[in-house]
């Protein structure tokens, strides 16, 4: 069996573990793009895929010289979101084809494969808002397309299902999976307070993730905020922990300004899986 793994922004250590432990059946291979969230990702590989991987571009960085360079000028100076150059061609003689989201151009080239080529394909669904990315007309052609045609829909969270069955996707074509954790890897230590500027007395929140907005650190930090002012000086203090990094940081810094909570907020740069 041959499997075309199309993970998007997802195709990181994080996202990859249990694949790698297919170990040759099915036959894996990964269809990858470099985008800049790729290279950061990148930095924080923890070693080889062990199948192998094939590129795919945007129209930014591939095609005829002169629409690659309009594109990339749009993107930069008009809000242009860089589009995937087609692939589906290369996804024929594929047994199945693996995608995420269904807003996405990877999810709309295997629904592409599918009617040109007839090779089925799953999606998994991490989206647990209703209607979301619909405000785009291409978007939202993709999304209608694929609730057509995608053979099943994948979710981890009873929320993303629900999300689903509200867009109009039969209970019958999802499947709720549940996602594995290494425990010879993820299981308590000791506690190395002092490395992190932290003290054990301290109170410490953990976030963990990009620095985008969608990711709710603004409203953590105006809890934050709320927090030392319902505790008062004399309560316990209150330490932020943010592991992260993406665009974003100015914004961040900016807001943690105005609230007066800097002291309070602690940046760790990305850590190795």
């Amino acid at each position: 069996m041959k499997l075309a793994l199309l993970k998007g922004n997802r195709f990181n250590p994080w996202h990859l573990q249990g694949f790698r432990l297919l170990d040759g059946a099915p036959d894996v291979v990964a269809f990858r793009a470099e985008s800049e969230i790729q290279q950061r990702f990148r930095q924080r590989d923890d070693g080889s895929l062990g199948f192998p991987v094939e590129p795919i571009y945007f129209d930014t960085q591939a095609g005829p010289p002169l629409t690659r360079l309009a594109n990339a000028f749009l993107s930069r100076y008009r809000n242009r979101e860089p589009r995937i150059v087609p692939f589906h061609d290369r996804l024929e003689g594929f047994d199945l084809v693996h995608s995420w989201e269904t807003f996405t151009d990877w999810s709309g080239q295997a629904a592409e494969a599918k009617e040109r080529f007839g090779v089925p394909y799953v999606v998994m669904v991490w989206d647990n808002i209703p209607f979301n990315m619909e405000d785009s007309p291409a978007r939202r052609a993709i999304k209608q397309r694929v609730a057509a045609t995608a053979d099943r829909f994948l979710v981890y969270t009873e929320r993303s299902r629900r999300t689903l069955e509200i867009e109009g996707i039969h209970c019958d074509r999802i499947r709720h999976i549940h996602p594995g954790v290494d425990t010879t890897l993820f299981a308590p230590g000791p506690a190395e307070r002092s490395q992190f500027g932290l003290a054990d007395e301290d109170f410490v929140i953990l976030f963990v993730g990009w620095l985008l907005p969608r990711k709710g650190l603004d409203f953590l930090l105006l809890a934050l905020h709320q927090l030392q002012t319902a505790l008062g000086p004399a309560g316990p203090r209150v330490k932020l922990l943010i592991v992260g990094s993406g665009p974003g940081q100015e914004r961040v810094d900016a807001l943690i300004g105005r609230l007066g909570i800097a002291d309070a907020c602690v940046f760790l740069q990305p850590r190795p899986y």
